[in-house]
């Protein structure tokens, strides 16, 4: 299946995986995309690329490789 948006593509997913710095994923809203995202939210940064503290207070598991993530 494709998706016509980035809110097609994460309809229904428990985790998002960002491994790329493309800004339309780096600027997403992540409030809105919430919306779409089924619990827990959780957020794996690869590219480490997202503001952590912001992503947990939205109420993201955030994950970010090679980040201390507490």
């Amino acid at each position: 299946m494709e998706a016509s948006n980035i809110y097609e593509a994460i309809e229904g997913a428990q985790a998002v995986i960002l491994t790329t710095e493309w800004d339309e994923f780096i600027n997403l809203d992540w409030i809105e995309a919430k919306q779409y995202i089924t619990p827990p939210y959780i957020v794996i940064d690869g590219r480490n690329v997202l503001q952590p503290r912001l992503m947990k207070e939205i109420g993201y598991d955030y994950i970010g490789i090679g980040r201390n993530n507490y």
